[in-house]
């Protein structure tokens, strides 16, 4: 794939020489009638791109497929089989992860790091959690994500739980051995869930370690 397209970029800046006037939210009508200190500020081209996907752009109706080729181009720029984007960041993809593999109901291993999203999706989908003890760095004085021996520990004591999940990357920079864990919730026929929200980066540089954490986004596999 030609990883130097821009489907949704090109779609708006097309949208935005036909120059229609909206009639759909958001009220500020891609910068009619906003208040010239707003503008002053955050210049026009900010509420030119707010944008809802009709009117001639990329609705469930009328698709001219400009999102589902740049998912398309993501997924191949990061390794994956399939991605879909989030429109509330990597908060509202774990929360989606999470509810899909677990249905709502039973127990889910989680690292005890875990984002507060996490503790949303328990919240939403009446889960009860097993956390997972991450390893205690005494010397940097900060925790590494669990270790592949502590989260085989934890299947061995929740045998019924539908899933684990990791941060890895975690805030500090540090990563979980992925390809291990993902071996041992695999061999069980266990969903494994990776919080990267930390780690976009790591696909794109040859520094950094795609070994132990694989070019893979929020992805429940």
């Amino acid at each position: 794939m030609d990883q130097n397209e821009t489907p949704v970029l090109t779609a708006l800046a097309e949208h935005q020489k036909v120059d229609r006037y909206g009639f759909t939210p958001p009220a500020h009508r891609q910068g009619r009638g906003v208040d010239p200190r707003v503008l002053e500020v955050l210049g026009e081209q900010t509420f030119k791109s707010d944008v809802l996907a009709s009117s001639g752009l990329d609705d469930r109706t009328t698709s001219h497929g400009y999102l589902q080729r740049a998912q398309d181009l993501m997924a191949d720029a990061v390794g994956a089989d399939m991605t879909f984007f989030s429109t509330c960041g990597s908060s509202l993809a774990v929360k989606a992860a999470i509810l899909a593999v677990t249905h709502g109901e039973g127990e889910i291993l989680i690292g005890r790091d875990a984002h507060k999203s996490v503790v949303s999706a328990l919240v939403l989908g009446g889960l009860q959690p097993r956390w997972i003890r991450p390893s205690w760095d005494n010397e940097l004085k900060l925790a590494h994500p669990p270790t592949p021996r502590e989260v085989e520990a934890m299947w061995e004591k929740y045998p019924d739980a539908s899933a684990a999940l990791i941060v890895s990357p975690t805030p500090y920079g540090t990563c979980a051995d992925i390809e291990a864990i993902a071996k041992i919730c695999h061999d069980r026929g266990k969903p494994l869930i990776i919080d990267e929200a930390w780690g976009a980066q790591l696909p794109f540089h040859s520094d950094t370690p795609p070994g132990r954490c694989p070019p893979v986004r929020m992805s429940a596999s």
